[in-house]
């Protein structure tokens, strides 16, 4: 028996062909087989010669397991159809979203439980159980049967990509929340622009049902190249399991706990070392000679296929527990020298020198930036495959430059000669065309996502909020009026850019811009002045969006704002709702319109008066109700509707619809909590009797206390449930859920939402009468939006648009006023101290000058009044309104000659607008 650590000697062809200049040459050990399969072998006299490498008896059993993993997928997909509902996808990508948000769902489950059960069985799953995995090996077979013999490209550096995006996925949403936050954020909770933002998770929860499976998901026509590029284009481009090695992250995390598994393919003695388990080994993994010098694979690239346990002619090799990789170390001194001898093998079997290896990162990290969210497309996973594939094949085509500069005069493609004695072949012409076209469609997609990405940062500069921008005296200051046009500019160059073939009278856009970015422009004509090109982004996010009821409801005022008749305004409430049956709180509004008078409709400025038509309100909560899968909120639409029509067996019927709403196993909600209570409370009201009274009364009360503690009891779950306390004439419980609201918001720490939810508690305890409570909150909140260094910096060097801090204490201040002059005297003087804080934050802004001066009037300080009602008119220059409402107060204080003036700009200043 020879020697385990004893490499045999290669057996050559007597004739052995030259290599070319300028090639590398690589000895690769050939192992000699004797035809007869039973003498042994003359190259190695102990060896019996086993002539042919036998078929893997596991790979018909990973196959079929494989193949299982498609049904269960099916099968999923199935019942999500036939039921609407099913667990949440059992995705390891699904673990982003439990790591955001703090809700566990089925992917973050399996992944934990497959990172668990590789600590122990090594990596196992890629080989069992990846469905991507089942599909490059039947693209491997396929190509071994056609003659192409996918070899692997060796790189150093990208063997570290998958690492990269698996931190990337999974380790820095954490660290972003949990460390960058910490560091950077001011003190409101906020981080720069460029960092992006993230709130603390509040708690535990769990999402294992859901209706919106395939919502994470890309389209059919983004899923189809999507595969094709991570198997088939992997495989052929750099080899057996080529994504696997090159670009799936999961497999990022796979490898590191391979090396602190105890399972491993381990060898006995019988081993003499024929290189049949490296022969058939599909991970790329030299099985022989890992065995001999550890006695065991420590490769972390090893799938456990356990083909190379059934190939053994000696049955040598075997999966057991024992020592992990991490500990192994050569088995004796023999082995320690052929180790370091099969290691300087490996490095020159790398297909890249140093310098071409820090290109090859540079050109995939080029092409991923590139190709990620392509026409809103792409997701990250095929990104990175086609980051990879493009590398490598820019790689190739660099060889092709002339030999006197490096090149290489020989080039293969496994089958495909690409160039031969320095001239390119045929399809080194092919690779050549395909590699510069995709590169041109790499720098048109990288300068799409630029300018689109520099839209983004100019968005975050526009604070100027949505009902200040409908203010009859609201002009932008000229920092943020430059800033919105720069948001419409960058964003609609996107879209032209992006478009380029429109130009050729193409109506179908390749690249559209997200309903977010649709938005985002639609706000920025707003604040323009432009109402009709605002209102044409919102209905395209209608038309071809996912709106939600509040942006349809926005868009009907401001149909309503440019004189549009009632019929044009329910049009489009019927045009959304058509292609949006999920809109429920639309459907019942257009419902109400048809059955309760124009001053209950919710959602309507001014209301749409019309006559009564119960049928047709019960034709459109009939369509709901056929929809799979049934939601909650369409049963409860459907219970309110029945209350109103009020016809023989409504209580029976709005019974029967809220409880099987609250039987719902999905999609409940503080929100579905809260509408379910309303719909009590409306029952309780309803009640002949007592009993019956006070039975629903307490079901609408325990309601509302399940919503203020669902969802990790979050602080706007508690100010709902206040407030629908407030209504149901419960000030005792409403005043401990807002308490309750402001010490857990208080807990949390600095987060984007703090300031608000001071506010909203501060609303319920003054509606209440506890003024002073209120008082302290709301000054809670004005100390958690004071304006920063850097916000009164913004303001000291003209950028006199508001910020976020300046808004914010003008929407306190405002609230705080109002109180002040309706109910409570002393708050009027708080409310003037905070408009003027918020004027120091924005001194350009008209909006804040405007109500600081009313402030002063009800605390009879008309000079200041005036000082800064003037201020206001001349700083919006182009406003007639606040000129006229500045000549009105002028004639009130007894300057005739001023409002007489200031009455003359007013006129001025609509004659523009008239004209046009």
């Amino acid at each position: 028996m020879s020697s385990p650590g004893k490499q045999p000697k290669a057996h050559c062809s007597p004739k052995p062909r030259q290599a070319a200049p300028g090639t590398r040459v690589v000895s690769l050990p050939v192992l000699a087989t004797n035809s007869g399969g039973s003498s042994p072998s003359p190259a190695h006299p102990t060896h019996t010669g086993h002539a042919k490498v036998a078929h893997s008896k596991a790979a018909r059993w990973r196959a079929l397991t494989l193949f299982a993993v498609y049904i269960v997928m099916i099968i999923h997909v199935v019942l999500w159809r036939i039921h609407g509902t099913t667990i949440s996808p059992v995705e390891p990508s699904e673990s982003m979203h439990t790591l955001r948000t703090g809700a566990i769902n089925a992917g973050f489950v399996f992944f934990a439980l497959a990172i668990g059960s590789t600590l122990i069985l090594g990596r196992w799953f890629c080989g069992w159980g990846c469905h991507i995995v089942a599909i490059q090996d039947a693209c491997s077979w396929l190509m071994n049967k056609v003659g192409v013999k996918p070899k692997p490209f060796r790189s150093r550096l990208l063997m570290w990509v998958p690492l990269g995006f698996a931190l990337y996925m999974f380790v820095w949403p954490v660290l972003h929340r949990e460390v960058v936050r910490r560091i950077f954020m001011d003190s409101r909770g906020r981080l720069p622009d460029w960092l992006g933002q993230s709130d603390p998770i509040p708690g535990i929860s769990t999402e294992f049902i859901v209706h919106e499976y395939w919502a994470t998901f890309p389209t059919w026509y983004v899923a189809i190249p999507f595969i094709l590029v991570c198997t088939v284009g992997a495989v052929y481009f750099l080899g057996n399991k080529g994504f696997c090695t090159y670009g799936c992250p999961y497999g990022g995390f796979f490898a590191p706990a391979d090396k602190l598994a105890i399972g491993k393919i381990r060898v006995t003695d019988a081993c003499e070392g024929c290189g049949h388990c490296t022969a058939v080994c599909t991970s790329n993994v030299r099985v022989h000679e890992e065995v001999r010098d550890f006695g065991m694979v420590v490769d972390p690239g090893c799938m456990k296929c356990m083909d190379c346990v059934t190939v053994c002619p000696n049955d040598a090799l075997y999966f057991g527990l024992g020592k992990p990789s991490i500990l192994a170390k050569p088995r004796n001194a023999q082995a320690a020298a052929t180790r370091a001898e099969a290691k300087a093998l490996r490095a020159a079997r790398y297909d890249l020198g140093w310098y071409e290896e820090l290109g090859i990162a540079f050109l995939f990290l080029f092409y991923f930036m590139a190709y990620r969210q392509m026409m809103n497309s792409i997701p990250m996973l095929m990104a990175i495959g086609m980051g990879g594939i493009m590398a490598y094949c820019a790689w190739r085509v660099w060889t092709f430059r002339p030999i006197a500069l490096g090149g290489t005069p020989n080039s293969r493609l496994q089958s495909l000669q690409l160039r031969l004695r320095g001239r390119l072949r045929p399809a080194g012409f092919v690779l050549l065309l395909i590699t510069s076209a995709m590169t041109v469609v790499a720098l048109w997609s990288g300068y799409v996502r630029l300018t689109h990405y520099r839209g983004e940062l100019t968005y975050v500069k526009l604070h100027t909020p949505l009902g200040i921008a409908l203010r009859p005296d609201f002009q932008p200051a000229p920092g943020e009026l430059a800033n919105a046009r720069r948001v419409i500019d960058r964003f609609t160059t996107t879209e032209r850019i992006g478009n380029p073939l429109q130009s050729l009278g193409l109506r179908k856009r390749l690249w559209k811009l997200s309903p977010d970015n649709e938005l985002a422009i639609s706000y920025a004509h707003l604040i323009t002045g432009d109402m009709p090109s605002s209102l044409a982004r919102m209905e395209r996010v209608i038309d071809e969006g996912r709106p939600t009821d509040s942006l349809v409801f926005q868009a009907g005022q401001l149909l309503q704002s440019q004189g549009k008749s009632r019929d044009e305004v329910l049009a489009l409430y019927r045009r959304a709702l058509k292609l949006h049956p999920e809109l429920d709180g639309l459907r019942a509004t257009l419902a109400a319109i048809f059955i309760e008078p124009p001053t209950a409709q919710a959602g309507l400025t001014p209301p749409l008066a019309t006559r009564p038509d119960p049928a047709a309100a019960r034709a459109l909560l009939a369509e709901a109700l056929t929809d799979k899968p049934l939601r909650g909120s369409s049963l409860l639409n459907a219970a309110r509707l029945e209350l109103a029509i009020n016809q023989p067996g409504a209580e029976t019927a709005a019974l029967a619809f809220v409880e099987q709403a609250l039987a719902l196993t999905y999609g409940r909600s503080s929100d579905l909590l809260l509408s379910a209570a309303g719909v009590y409370a409306q029952l309780s009201d309803r009640a002949k009797d007592e009993p019956t009274r006070k039975l629903r009364r307490e079901r609408a009360i325990d309601l509302a206390r399940q919503a203020a503690e669902f969802g990790h009891a979050l602080p706007q779950s508690r100010i709902a449930a206040a407030g629908f306390l407030i209504n149901f004439r419960e000030p005792g419980l409403a005043a401990d859920q807002a308490a309750q609201a402001a010490a857990t918001a208080r807990k949390i720490g600095p987060h984007s939402t703090l300031a608000q939810t001071f506010i909203s508690a501060a609303n319920i305890l003054s509606g209440l009468g506890r003024f002073d409570e209120a008082l302290a909150l709301y000054k809670d909140a004005a100390t958690n939006l004071a304006p920063t260094p850097a916000d009164l910096a913004l303001a000291a060097n003209g950028n006199e648009g508001g910020s976020d801090a300046a808004w914010g204490l003008h929407g306190i201040a405002t609230t705080v006023l109002q109180i002040g002059l309706n109910r409570h005297g002393p708050y009027i003087l708080e409310g003037v101290r905070l408009m003027e804080l918020a004027r120091d934050a924005a001194p350009g802004s008209s909006v804040i000058r405007h109500d600081l001066a009313m402030g002063y009037y009800a605390l009879n300080r008309q000079a200041d009044a005036l000082r800064e009602i003037t201020t206001a008119a001349t700083v919006a220059d182009k406003n007639a309104y606040l000129a006229r409402r500045l000549s009105g107060l002028l004639a009130e204080s007894g300057q005739a000659q001023e409002s007489v003036r200031w009455e003359r700009i007013a006129v001025e200043r609509e004659a523009p607008t008239l004209t046009k």
